[in-house]
């Protein structure tokens, strides 16, 4: 791994990555991710990234500035899904991480969340079980009185009937 910080926020206040993360994260060689997301961006794919130079620490480079481009959510999962498939799963566990930590979620406060996710689905759970059981309560009250309407409507009848 890198000591760059590779994500960031960006003036727009929207969360990046950089190619040279989805390499690290794919295990693809950078010059192919690059090369890829020129490729996608001429069939239109990709349709936004920004190229910058960042100082890179690596003694294989010399210190000399990289060419990297910055993509947004959406463009780095496209990017994934036409380098690589089978690794689009972890560049969107990535992303979860990234906004996870931009939101300032901590993994306790991540249980916490789910816990209290699971608490809402079950108690979702039995409002929709009450509401079933009330639901064939009030079919069979309907049905009961429809019969009496019913016994009703034929007493109606007779006594017309009988008066004419």
């Amino acid at each position: 791994m890198t000591s760059l910080n590779i994500h960031q926020v960006v003036e727009s206040g929207e969360l990046t990555m950089t190619s040279l993360e989805v390499s690290e994260v794919t295990k693809v060689r950078h010059p192919d991710v690059l090369r890829k997301i020129r490729e996608l961006s001429g069939k239109g794919i990709i349709r936004s990234f920004e190229q910058i130079a960042q100082k890179h620490d690596s003694t294989k480079k010399g210190g000399r500035p990289m060419k990297l481009c910055r993509l947004n959510k959406t463009e780095s999962i496209n990017l994934v899904a036409n380098l690589c498939p089978e690794f689009t799963a972890r560049i969107v566990d990535r992303w979860i991480e990234l906004e996870q930590k931009e939101a300032g979620l901590s993994p306790y406060s991540q249980l916490q969340n789910l816990a209290l996710q699971i608490k809402v689905s079950e108690q979702i759970g039995k409002i929709g079980s009450g509401l079933m059981h009330k639901r064939k309560e009030d079919k069979k009250l309907l049905k009961a009185v429809e019969k009496q309407l019913a016994a009703h409507c034929q007493l109606i009848i007779k006594f017309n009937f009988c008066i004419e």
